[in-house]
């Protein structure tokens, strides 16, 4: 069996550089974030039937802050599995808000959050000219810890749990992992009466 999964490495040397060289946020009102993950991986051999597993993960956010500690935005998540000639398209978007704890001017500052995300997810059987689509929601729970590498960058390892439903059936998944962010702060006047994003 061979496995793939260079993000998980990627994820894991940033989370080091965080711990080691930390540096300080200026979050406030109008400041907007910038989340995210991406994940790629690929899976072979005799437990896949013999066949090659592509798993490819997009899951983006944008949020903004209203007021000190609190933003709010929206969420989407793209995941897209392929093995052999069958394939899957799953497809989430919706609002999302997120309160963020403690001293914005911190080197690391934790965060919990929920998501209301409507979701599509279609499919095609491996050799048959036969396709299924079904609509669903999933409300998910998240949390979590911004890890400055900069002003502007951190790393952010997050839990969440999905509370899914889909074609008039339930479920949870349990999600763990780590991303980006960016953080554009608000407009600041500069000398000469113009503006200017930190």
């Amino acid at each position: 069996m061979k496995r793939l999964n260079l993000m998980s490495i990627s994820a894991l040397l940033l989370l080091s550089f965080a711990l080691v060289l930390p540096a300080s946020a200026h979050i406030r009102q109008g400041t907007t974030v910038l989340q995210g993950n991406a994940s790629l991986s690929s899976s072979s051999g005799a437990l896949y039937n013999n066949a090659t597993v592509t798993n490819f993960v997009l899951a983006p956010a944008v949020r903004y802050f209203i007021a000190d500690h609190w933003a709010l935005g929206g969420q989407m998540y793209l995941n897209y599995i392929k093995q052999g000639p069958a394939h899957s398209t799953n497809f989430e978007l919706g609002p999302s808000g997120a309160y963020y704890f403690g001293n914005l001017d911190a080197k690391t500052i934790p965060y919990v959050g929920t998501s209301l995300l409507f979701r599509t997810l279609s499919s095609q059987a491996g050799g048959q000219n036969t396709s299924t689509s079904d609509n669903g929601t999933a409300l998910s729970f998240f949390g979590g810890l911004s890890l400055f590498l900069t002003e502007h960058l951190a790393v952010t390892p997050e839990v969440a749990v999905n509370l899914e439903s889909l074609g008039g059936h339930a479920g949870t998944t349990v999600l763990f992992g780590a991303g980006l962010a960016g953080f554009l702060y608000r407009t600041t006047a500069a000398p000469g009466g113009h503006t200017r994003v930190r």
